[in-house]
C-alpha cells in the first residue's frame, strides 16, 4: 500500500500533490481545518498565539464537520458554521446572521477537552435547532445542549 502511494505520488510530482490537495481542501474544508489544527499543534510549544490557533482549528474543524453531519441527516437541526475567538471575559456566544455564523467567545482553558466542550455548550445555545428553541422549556433546552454535546464528544473521538 505505502509503495502504491509512494509511486502514485512520485508519477504525478509535487504540482499534482498540491492540486490534489486544493481540491480535498475545497471539498471538504471542516476537514482541513482539522488537520491544519492538528499540524499546528506540533510545533505550538512555548507559544500562546499558535497554540491557540491550533486549538481553534481543531475546535471549529471538529464542530464544523459534526453540524454538517447531523444537518444530512435531517435537515436545519444545525444550519449555522461555528467561529472560535479567546477572550478573558465570560463564555458566550452570539450569532452573525449575515455570515451564517456563530461566534463563540470563551476563555482559553490549559484543557483541550474542556475547551471542545465549552465552546459545544455554547454553540449549542445558538446553533441547534434554533427555530424551535423559544418554544421548548429550559431544561428541555438544557437537556438538547448535553445531549448533542455527549454526540460531538463521541463524534470527535471515534
Amino acid at each position: 500500500m505505502a509503495d502504491t502511494i509512494l509511486r502514485l505520488l512520485l508519477t504525478i510530482g509535487p504540482l499534482g500533490v498540491l492540486v490534489v490537495g486544493g481540491i480535498l481542501v475545497v471539498l471538504y474544508p471542516e476537514r482541513a481545518e482539522k488537520t491544519g489544527g492538528w499540524l499546528l499543534s506540533l510545533f505550538n510549544f512555548g507559544n500562546r498565539k499558535l497554540r491557540q490557533r491550533s486549538i481553534r482549528s481543531s475546535i471549529q474543524g471538529s464542530i464544523s464537520t459534526f453540524a454538517r453531519s447531523m444537518n444530512g441527516q435531517v435537515n436545519g437541526i444545525m444550519p449555522y458554521n461555528v467561529r472560535l475567538n479567546f477572550v478573558k471575559g465570560v463564555d458566550r456566544a452570539e450569532l452573525d446572521p449575515e455570515k451564517q455564523t456563530v461566534i463563540v467567545r470563551m476563555r482559553d482553558n490549559i484543557d483541550d477537552d474542556r475547551n471542545l466542550v465549552h465552546s459545544m455548550m455554547a454553540f449549542c445555545s445558538i446553533g441547534v435547532v434554533p427555530q424551535t428553541r423559544q418554544f421548548l422549556s429550559k431544561s428541555m433546552n438544557s437537556a438538547i445542549d448535553v445531549t448533542v454535546t455527549r454526540k460531538l464528544w463521541f463524534f470527535a473521538f471515534r
